[in-house]
């Protein structure tokens, strides 16, 4: 029903939902995989400095 609806909102062509579609499953599951490795696998970054320096006039 969300799919069709958002089809009929469109502006021009919407193609047919994909989440469903085995191959799309493995590809976002591969993703998932490849990114999990290079997270392990990645150097640590150095911490981030977010404090905020005093304003100087």
């Amino acid at each position: 029903r969300f799919a069709a609806q958002c089809a009929a909102a469109a502006p021009g062509p919407a193609s047919a939902p994909l989440g469903d579609h085995p191959a799309l499953a493995r590809l976002v599951l591969r993703r998932y995989d490849e990114a999990l490795a290079r997270q392990r696998t990645a150097p640590p970054s150095p911490p981030s400095s977010t404090a905020l320096e005093p304003a100087t006039a």
